[in-house]
């Protein structure tokens, strides 16, 4: 209307998308997608976990008794999404034990970076004991936990929930397996490695 583009051009344009939209009748149409599989992401969870042949090589038993440090990942909803089940981390751990025919003792929650009562905490555990460990490389408290925890006539496991590059912090006498994330599916899968 304004004439600052030729009306020449812009016809030529259109004739042009016409034929596009003849030749491609389905582009931008709205279609109609298939509900996401619900077992995808525990395939990819299942195949993707890894337990270090470098760490000590026991499995839980069904019936062991353990205590579970887990994390507060509460501290994160506010910047990302964390699943529903997981804000509760004490309920959310024992349930993982139960599934795994494992007996929770206790459950320890930490910071994510751990505090010096998170650390404390930690120091008399007695017996078997599980360590689902977020980010030890930023946290020299969570280091401290890993190098200490191994101790004699007890299973000691760590579940690296992030950062697969934690395992140079763990003592080789724990097991360690490597999730690459701390999704449900994905420590799920993980726990299957320990038992």
């Amino acid at each position: 209307e304004t004439g600052r583009l030729d009306a020449g051009e812009l016809e030529n344009r259109l004739v042009r998308i016409e034929n596009l939209k003849k030749k491609y009748p389905n582009v931008g149409a709205t279609r109609r997608v298939a509900p996401t599989d619900k077992s995808l992401p525990q395939k990819i969870s299942k195949e993707g976990v890894r337990r270090l042949k470098s760490h000590a090589g026991f499995r839980f038993k069904r019936g062991d008794e353990v205590t579970v440090i887990f994390p507060r990942f509460s501290e994160l909803a506010s910047r990302i999404y964390i699943e529903e089940e997981m804000l509760n981390p004490e309920k959310f751990a024992r349930s993982i034990c139960v599934q795994n025919g494992l007996k929770c003792r206790q459950v320890i929650t930490t910071g994510l970076v751990t505090s010096m009562r998170d650390r404390e905490e930690t120091e008399n555990i007695d017996g078997h004991v599980l360590y689902f460990c977020y980010d030890a490389h930023m946290d020299p408290g969570s280091v401290k936990i890993l190098k200490r925890l191994p101790r004699r006539n007890r299973k000691a496991a760590v579940i690296l929930l992030r950062d697969p590059y934690d395992a140079e912090f763990v003592n080789r006498q724990m097991a360690c397996v490597q999730s690459y994330g701390f999704r449900i599916c994905q420590i799920k899968a993980a726990m299957k490695l320990l038992r």
